[in-house]
């Protein structure tokens, strides 16, 4: 019931077993179409006004819409909605996830329920689309099980189960939009579907340890992007799975060492050589205080705060960073197995020891940017500057969520480092009222695209 079994043998129908409603011009709640996202007065007008009368499934999609796709997250997701007609596989999926947030957001084990009765519906719904041999139709399809599979992080479960259940969705997502057409992807919308799984698909490999499928690469000559800095970032992205991949399965040796001392070299270069759009758009400024949210005889340094020109901006210099730290942890974790493997002594372990320590360094200054893109302690003032308001000043504070909890499971934080990282943490769980952090890798896009 939890599970999309054949969501992948699925992604290439032979015979059709049930056909879809035709798309149409608008949404049944009556928003405007919108190729990028919905403004406040879109959404937050029947949250306000038609709470009374409006259904449950209808307010918590408006919820999550808002939340979730105002330039901060699925900003694609409002135009494929309103292309759709209900009761479509997509209008399924959205409102089974949108009753999870709300449940999670209001504590309300009926609303749990209620959402996980829409998943087993929406689940069935999206295997008949599978059937469905219309080309119009997979790009839904595939929004839908990427819908299906934020359900299975929201909701809260055994985190291994979680795991496979979102690893099986990604890999089904992945599948339909293989078997896409490549003028199917000549909207602004579709872009923003192929950039998402191109994204988590990475994610998903990256935490399983294993390498990039073969089909995803057919995937990223399809993207409108730069071509430069989006394809050697790809690039080093699939040599990161490969060399994360292959540690534990062949002995560390020197060459292998140097292989990862390469990559890392290379994503330095590529974050010193970004665009100007990117690297001219922050700076740094002092914070104003750093007593808030403290426990009793708690310490924390003082975090500059980086400027952005918005909140996507800083999505995608973290996702950099994360990447970065990424290829560090792994430098340091196969350098340090090496050293403990052969004789101490030589002048080459001295030079291991060296590289382990600069290592080590670097990972505290890019954990020190990481924390410097939050806020200090979320100042309203902040959200005002960068034009959040309402409910998305929850999505922005959870687009921090992921790069701040990873940032916190590298080994190379100082104890106050930590301390503000967690102080931090518990401030955006407080904020976003989700305090399952894994659910950042699924929302947040992390593709470094270049429209700005």
């Amino acid at each position: 019931m939890h599970q999309t079994d054949t969501t992948v043998k699925k992604a290439n129908p032979r015979s059709p077993k049930s056909k879809l409603d035709p798309p149409s011009s608008s949404n049944s709640d009556g928003n405007e179409k919108n190729d990028n996202y919905y403004t406040p007065d879109q959404v937050i007008g029947p949250i306000q006004m038609q709470h009374l009368i409006e259904p449950i499934g209808s307010r918590a999609v408006n919820l999550f819409m808002f939340a979730f796709s105002g330039g901060v997250y699925l900003d694609y997701l409002p135009a494929m909605y309103g292309y759709q007609a209900k009761p479509s596989c997509l209008h399924m999926s959205l409102e089974a996830a949108a009753l999870a947030y709300m449940a999670n957001g209001h504590h309300r084990q009926d609303l749990r329920q209620m959402a996980l009765q829409s998943y087993g519906a929406a689940l069935s719904q999206t295997n008949r689309a599978l059937q469905n041999p219309k080309a119009t139709m997979k790009l839904e399809t595939a929004t839908s099980v990427l819908l299906l599979a934020l359900f299975a992080v929201i909701s809260p479960r055994n985190s291994d189960q979680t795991q496979n259940i979102w690893s099986e969705h990604v890999r089904g997502a992945l599948a339909i939009l293989g078997s896409c057409r490549p003028d199917m992807f000549n909207s602004l919308s579709s872009q923003g579907i192929l950039h998402h799984v191109i994204s988590i698909v990475q994610i998903d490999c990256l935490d399983r340890r294993v390498q990039m499928p073969p089909q995803l690469k057919a995937l990223y000559a399809l993207s409108w992007l730069n071509p430069g800095p989006q394809v050697q970032l790809w690039s080093l992205i699939d040599r990161l799975a490969e060399l994360t991949a292959s540690i534990g399965r062949t002995p560390i040796c020197l060459s292998g060492i140097e292989q990862i001392r390469n990559l890392d070299s290379s994503f330095e270069e590529l974050m010193k050589c970004m665009p100007e759009a990117y690297s001219n758009c922050f700076e740094f400024e002092e914070c104003t205080t750093t007593a808030t949210h403290l426990s009793e005889g708690e310490t924390i340094e003082r975090i500059p705060v980086l400027k952005f020109a918005s909140p996507r901006m800083a999505q995608r210099w973290n996702t950099l960073r994360l990447l970065r730290l990424r290829s560090i942890d792994l430098l340091t974790s196969a350098t340090s197995d090496y050293l403990s493997s052969v004789p101490g002594g030589t002048h080459l372990d001295e030079g291991l020891e060296l590289c382990l320590d600069n290592a080590s360094e670097t990972a505290k200054q890019i954990t020190t940017e990481i924390c410097a893109t939050v806020p200090e302690h979320l100042r309203p003032d902040q959200f005002t500057r960068y034009g959040i308001m309402g409910v998305a000043e929850s999505a922005w504070a959870r687009s921090l969520g992921w790069p701040l909890s990873m940032a916190k499971a590298t080994a190379h934080n100082s104890e106050a480092l930590q301390n503000y990282i967690e102080r931090q943490i518990r401030v955006i769980a407080g904020i976003s009222s989700t305090h399952n952090l894994d659910f950042q890798k699924g929302s947040q896009a992390g593709s470094l695209d270049m429209d700005g």
